[in-house]
């Protein structure tokens, strides 16, 4: 993106998302289609998504460094509004803090006027307060969205380029989505571009309404616009699922030895394991124990997910691919596990209980090592509780925040030696997450994140009883 537009409105890239930094001296702010994300002041750090929870946040963590009596927070008004900011009753619109109730029937704009003016009754300057906001497509800069939108048009066509689409052929395709936006603009007028989504969930939800629409008014596979729309959309799915590995592909010299390496690898495979299915698991491992070397002149591409990937674009008509496995043909027969791993890989979130009753409804047995599959899953998701894991781009953690995460395990584990599961108590040192702390989202994270630094021992390998140590990786 333009640097001179990202320095005009100070803008933010946050794991790909855009953000806007708020100035907190401006007094009668614009916030119309706003959400709030970071809040920073001194020591205190606060991350939410909503106005109220923001408000609250902040108002707590003043009141820990000083603390004010009922009477005093009872005695805080602001110019702008009549209505009382704390009442001692409770009324509706009102959010209990302590034994009092504040004010949260805000709108966007006005949230932020509250917060700001909690903030000057607690003595805070707010030159020296840091905010992060989210806007809505709609209520960004129009200089913003062209930036994005000619950004987003050279890296989905770079992403075409190198699956060996033409040039005449990417024209075609990217041509298409004028059609395609306007018939998304009436399906939400908010939303009317389709290349200016930074959120693949978003995306994929209005790709899923878009196409509702067409079927609503008698669409079907047997239309040439129907058709011609799912398949544009398609490609643009992939390049937002996608968009780290094809900027990172972009950047790398993928020479021809590596593409002939990583046939041969598969083929060995399906010789050695002498199956017509295999696991991107097993193609990693491979890699990694036979051409490490060539494994990290690739960088950033050194993982299961990328070598999937570019096995999936080299490789692509010589064997049929449906995440995580790579089979010889279309019809090749699955396992029992391996049509659960399967179904498993289409879910953003995967919990025991819906894979138990996919198992049921399909007539399959269920799986006998739950943990196993928590494991080869770990590279995009990340475990949560005993039975549950989530996509990581879904929970969407700040690097900021995994950086935070990082260092005060390796602080406890240098300082210590090791973490027990079952006597770990320094879950209220971690930063906060959208996901509440326990022992099974400390393992996931582990897993996800930590995996070439800390290694994880199992003291009982069930998954509802699962017990383990944490210690230092010898280097």
């Amino acid at each position: 993106m333009d640097e001179r537009v990202i320095d005009k409105y100070k803008i933010h890239f946050i794991n790909d998302k855009r953000y806007y930094e708020f100035d907190m001296t401006n007094l009668l702010p614009s916030l119309d289609e706003t959400i709030p994300y970071y809040f920073k002041y001194d020591d205190i750090e606060i991350y939410s998504n909503s106005w109220n929870r923001m408000t609250l946040s902040i108002l707590s963590a003043l009141d820990n460094k000083n603390h004010k009596s009922n009477d005093e927070l009872l005695m805080i008004h602001y110019f702008w509004t009549k209505t009382d900011i704390f009442s001692s009753e409770k009324r509706t619109n009102y959010t209990p803090f302590r034994d009092l109730y504040l004010n949260t029937n805000h709108t966007s704009a006005h949230a932020m006027m509250n917060i700001q003016g909690l903030l000057k009754a607690y003595n805070i300057p707010l030159e020296k307060c840091y905010f992060l906001i989210r806007r809505h497509i709609s209520a960004e800069p129009e200089e913003v969205k062209k930036s994005i939108r000619a950004d987003t048009i050279f890296a989905f066509s770079r992403s075409l380029q190198l699956k060996g689409y033409s040039s005449d052929r990417i024209g075609i395709i990217v041509s298409n989505f004028r059609t395609i936006n306007e018939i998304l603009s009436k399906v939400s007028p908010g939303y009317n571009d389709f290349f200016l989504f930074d959120d693949y969930y978003y995306f994929t939800n209005y790709k899923a309404k878009l196409v509702e629409w067409l079927e609503k008014r008698h669409y079907s596979e047997q239309d040439k616009t129907y058709r011609a729309v799912k398949r544009c959309l398609d490609l643009l799915d992939d390049f937002y699922k996608n968009k780290n590995f094809y900027n990172d592909l972009s950047n790398t010299i993928i020479t021809n030895e590596t593409i002939k390496f990583l046939g041969d690898e598969i083929e060995n495979l399906f010789l050695s394991l002498n199956t017509d299915v295999i696991v991107s698991n097993k193609l990693y491992a491979r890699m990694r124990m036979v051409h490490y070397e060539l494994l990290k002149s690739i960088n950033q591409l050194n993982n299961p997910k990328s070598i999937y990937k570019l096995a999936s674009i080299y490789f692509g008509k010589k064997y049929y691919f449906k995440e995580p496995f790579i089979s010889r043909d279309k019809s090749a027969n699955l396992s029992n596990d391996e049509i659960i791993y399967s179904y498993a890989y289409t879910m953003d979130e995967i919990s025991i209980l819906k894979l138990n009753q996919y198992a049921d409804k399909m007539q399959l047995k269920k799986l006998d090592n739950y943990l196993l599959l928590f494991e080869d899953a770990s590279d995009e998701y990340i475990q949560i509780d005993e039975s549950k894991l989530i996509k990581k781009d879904k929970i969407d953690i700040a690097p900021a925040v995994l950086d935070k995460i990082e260092k005060e395990l390796l602080y406890y584990l240098d300082s210590f030696g090791s973490i027990d599961s079952e006597t770990y108590a320094g879950y209220n040192s971690m930063p906060s997450l959208n996901v509440s702390w326990n022992k099974y989202l400390l393992l996931g994270l582990c897993r996800t994140y930590f995996n070439e630094l800390i290694s994880i021992k199992y003291n009982r390998k069930q998954y509802k009883k699962i017990t383990f140590k944490l210690e230092l990786k010898q280097k």
